[in-house]
């Protein structure tokens, strides 16, 4: 639809397969590696978090 719509181009199964796969393959690893530094960022954040709250229950010695 975007095709023929936008582009006034109609393409058929086999070209948008073809296409899915050339972006897949172009642009996939950029939005994999960035969705993986967004986790380590968020692992960072709740470890330190925990680490934090860790702190509050330990218990005054000598």
């Amino acid at each position: 639809m975007y095709f023929n719509d936008e582009l006034g181009q109609d393409i058929g199964g086999f070209d948008t397969e073809f296409l899915i796969n050339f972006f897949a393959k172009e642009i996939g690893p950029y939005f994999y590696n960035w969705g993986l530094s967004d986790a380590h960022t968020l692992f960072t954040e709740k470890t330190e978090e925990i680490g934090c709250l860790m702190q509050d229950l330990e218990k005054p010695g000598s």
